[in-house]
């Protein structure tokens, strides 16, 4: 058995034997159902919405070396470089010497979790960048040096309690443990981040191969800060996040808004 999963095995007895815990996570992900089945209810029929959209990526698969050709295309033609990687360790290597010959020193990054699958931010620190993470959530467990505790909510397993006193330690103001005021926080370090950043760093949920056009679905307005405000923006995304056509975009957007509702500071 490999050490991270020496490891995993023993995080995980030791976190599921916490009666607590289980409980508060159960319950965010109680109030996190409620939520997303009433965004379903909005569909005529989920569904069939699901089917459709099966059908879609099938399809997009079935002919993914068009798409692909037909996306690099159309993103070339506005001015993009786009790079290949075929493995994490190609990404990265192609990421670091992008940033270098950028003479950058600071990264802001968005949500992405493909930079999580190939250790992204291992890689930069480790050459010697400053790597911040511009997502509450991810900026959150960032502080605490941990990865993602869930996929599409990185912190639900904290406590307002105790993200005030990370944010207290770490960043010497947290008012109370009231969301709003623990948000404020956030968003001051935030944008003197934002202005000292050299590259932004974006995922994508949608790659969409008729108009070469990258599309990115946020809740915090982070994604387009990342993306806007720095000299350089970085995009990294895999293959299968291609749809063939933009209008696809009308079935895929509301699908995702009611997938992923958004998270909130519990506890």
């Amino acid at each position: 058995m490999s050490a991270n999963a020496t490891q995993f095995q023993a995080a995980a007895q030791r976190v599921t034997a916490n009666v607590d815990h289980r409980r508060f996570i159960r319950q965010a992900l109680g109030n996190y159902e409620i939520a997303r089945d009433l965004r379903k209810a909005s569909f005529q029929s989920w569904e069939s919405a699901r089917q459709t959209a099966a059908t879609t990526k099938w399809e997009a698969i079935n002919h993914l070396d068009t798409h692909l050709r037909e996306l690099a295309a159309k993103l070339e033609a506005r001015g993009t470089k786009v790079h290949w990687a075929g493995n994490g360790g190609q990404a990265r290597d192609i990421i670091l010497d992008l940033v270098r010959r950028k003479k950058a020193h600071t990264i802001i990054k968005s949500k992405s979790m493909t930079s999580e699958e190939i250790h992204l931010n291992e890689a930069l620190e480790k050459a010697g960048f400053e790597v911040v993470e511009s997502d509450l959530g991810e900026f959150i467990v960032q502080l605490r040096h941990e990865a993602p505790y869930h996929i599409v909510f990185p912190s639900m397993h904290l406590k307002r309690g105790e993200i005030r006193d990370l944010f207290q330690r770490e960043l010497g103001d947290a008012p109370s443990d009231s969301p709003e005021a623990l948000t404020l926080v956030a968003r001051r370090v935030m944008r003197h981040k934002y202005i000292q950043a050299d590259v932004g760093f974006t995922g994508g949920n949608f790659a969409v191969a008729e108009t070469g056009m990258i599309s990115i679905t946020e809740n915090e307005g982070n994604a387009r800060l990342t993306a806007a405000l720095p000299k350089t923006m970085v995009t990294l995304i895999g293959i299968e996040k291609v749809l063939p056509k933009l209008a696809d975009l009308a079935l895929f957007l509301p699908m995702l808004a009611t997938a992923g509702a958004g998270q909130t500071l519990t506890g």
